[in-house]
């Protein structure tokens, strides 16, 4: 994909990817439902994908922020029940952080609305090349995700 291509295309699917969870927080603001801002839903979603719970200072240096200011965020989604803290019997010190099943069901559930989103757009849209597309889609996910 020749440069100003892939700008264009990841450009737009950045955006696709912000605006799709700024409406999801305002359904769910309007709905009294739990609402958590970009930060709070980024350290969220960072402790759902992880295979292993994080340690308070390893999601520091994740999200590049200072404990005390990640200290706040995580305070905030277990005040909403989407994660808990705990301490190992080994080190006492360390404060480890996972994702409750409510937490699980919060990050689901918006996984859902961006995937129903896109089915939406892809069934009522005539796709020159859909097998291109899900192969492009295929290999960005590997690109980024895949360690």
């Amino acid at each position: 994909m020749r440069e100003k291509d892939a700008a264009s295309v990841s450009k737009k699917l950045t955006e696709f990817v912000f605006r799709t969870y700024y409406t999801y927080r305002d359904e769910t603001r309007e709905n009294g439902d739990i609402s958590v801002g970009s930060h709070a839903f980024g350290a969220l979603t960072k402790i759902y994908f992880s295979e292993k719970p994080y340690t308070v200072n390893e999601m520091s240096a994740l999200m590049n922020m200072q404990t005390p200011q990640l200290s706040k965020l995580l305070t905030l989604l277990e005040k909403h029940g989407l994660i808990e803290r705990s301490r190992p019997e080994d080190n006492r010190r360390s404060v480890r952080v996972s994702v409750t099943e409510e937490g699980k069901a919060y990050v689901e559930n918006m996984l859902g609305i961006v995937s129903d989103r896109i089915a939406d757009v892809l069934e009522t849209k005539e796709l020159n090349e859909p097998a291109a597309v899900r192969k492009a889609m295929d290999q960005l996910y590997t690109a980024l995700f895949v360690k």
